[in-house]
């Protein structure tokens, strides 16, 4: 028997919440706990080509968010993962049958285990947390280096800075210096119309770490 796409849904992550322990936001879809200032999310998506009766498949991914930043979204994550079943399966687990589903509970558990261990460290020693996240999770977890920064201090993250700003380039960097209070205006008024801005880039835009070392120059403050 193949599940109805929200039946699947709900079986699944109800049981990873319970067995976790994180809270089941349903109509979220999401797995929270807060922890301080921090709140570590579990997000699952569904794939636009779902049918119940037919087929139910779903994304997963890690998020840590700090409300320092502002609310929990794109613009306070500090660091994230996305969960990937395997070459073979793309981006999507199967949780159509009561087999699949199974599975995707098992694979999903063992994905957890880093994530799950980060929140018993944060619970523990937050700085020493968050130095264990930047030197062993950094590239794998995507983590942003101000959050880093702003808890270790620049010294800490000096060696991953300079790498990144001589990584920009200089063409890149240029335009953005040349446009970067405009950008950053119609960021904060909302304004989406950056397409008339020549050359502006995604990372120009969005929460970055490349942003982050051109708005506030850290390079030369090390």
């Amino acid at each position: 028997m193949v599940y109805s796409v929200q039946e699947a849904q709900v079986k699944l992550y109800s049981a990873l919440a319970d067995k976790i322990g994180f809270k089941y936001l349903k109509s979220q879809r999401c797995l929270k706990k807060v922890i301080g200032n921090l709140a570590f999310h579990f997000d699952f998506y569904s794939s636009k080509w779902n049918q119940s009766g037919k087929q139910v498949e779903i994304e997963a991914g890690f998020y840590i968010y700090n409300k320092k930043y502002g609310k929990e979204g794109i613009n306070s994550v500090v660091a994230s993962k996305m969960f990937r079943p395997g070459a073979e399966s793309g981006y999507w687990y199967d949780i159509s049958t009561q087999e699949s589903l199974e599975s995707t509970y098992n694979t999903l558990l063992e994905e957890f285990k880093t994530p799950l261990d980060l929140c018993t460290r944060f619970e523990a020693d937050y700085i020493s947390a968050i130095k264990y996240l930047y030197e062993n999770l950094f590239d794998e977890y995507n983590v942003f280096l101000d959050f880093a920064a702003d808890n270790l201090g620049l010294e800490a993250v000096r060696e991953r800075v300079e790498a990144l700003y001589a990584s920009i380039p200089k063409e890149d960097a240029d335009i953005y210096r040349r446009n970067k209070e405009e950008i950053n205006r119609m960021i904060k008024n909302n304004d989406h119309r950056y397409g008339r801005i020549e050359g502006v880039q995604s990372w120009m835009i969005n929460r970055s770490n490349w942003k982050w070392v051109m708005d506030y120059e850290v390079i030369r403050k090390l």
